[in-house]
């Protein structure tokens, strides 16, 4: 379980990264893979996994 909580903390602070990152500047930065790039994505990618990873990170604590 420990492994799993590591993976699930760095996971978490890169999705924060990207979340900061394309909120903050452009949101191609973090979306350079998708046809349309806007905020709104950014939260709805990298929020939701923020949440998830928060989740797991709890859960394996």
């Amino acid at each position: 379980m420990e492994a799993i909580h590591i993976v699930a903390t760095i996971f978490l602070y890169f999705s924060l990264f990207n979340l900061i990152v394309g909120l903050a500047f452009k949101p191609w930065v973090v979306l350079w893979f998708l046809d349309k790039q806007y905020r709104l994505k950014v939260i709805q990618i990298f929020g939701s996994s923020s949440i998830v990873f928060w989740i797991i990170k709890i859960i394996t604590a």
